[in-house]
Formats: structure tokens, sequence, C-alpha cells
């Protein structure tokens, strides 16, 4: 099982957005981060579900909106599965 860390999550943002992961603060959050817009909502949401093995339905597609509700929610769901 693959760590999940803030690292880790930048890592994917950097692959969904095509940008360097240094450039992603580590308090990042929707529409505060100009990638992060609505299209970029989208290929965040796909990209964890597809690197982590995840499936985020729609109630979670509308609260995963930080780095840290991110991180708490892969953590619960590897706690639960």
């Amino acid at each position: 099982m693959t760590d999940i860390d803030e690292q880790r999550i930048k890592s994917i943002m950097g692959d969904a957005w095509n940008v360097d992961t240094s450039e992603i603060p580590s308090d990042v959050a929707f529409s505060q981060f100009l990638p992060w817009d609505s299209v970029g909502h989208m290929a965040l949401m796909i990209g964890l579900e597809n690197e982590l093995n995840l499936e985020i339905n729609y109630e979670m597609l509308t609260e995963l909106t930080s780095m840290g509700a991110i991180i708490n929610y892969v953590l619960e769901k590897r706690k639960i599965g």
C-alpha cells in the first residue's frame, strides 16, 4: 500500500494539472490555485480514483476541496477498506 501524505497527493495533483509539485502550496484549495478550477477538479478526482484505487461519489466530489480534506478522506477510506 502506498503511503498517503501531502507529497503523494501533490504528485497526483501535479499529474492532473500538468504542473510541477513545487508550484503547489501545502494549503492548496479549490479556486485558490489557478489550475484547480472546475475542470481541474474533475481531473484531480479522476487521478485520485485511478492512482489510489478509490471510488469518489458525488457527495464527496463536492467536499474534497482542500489538501487536508483529500488526505483525511483517503486515510479514512484506507482504514475502512
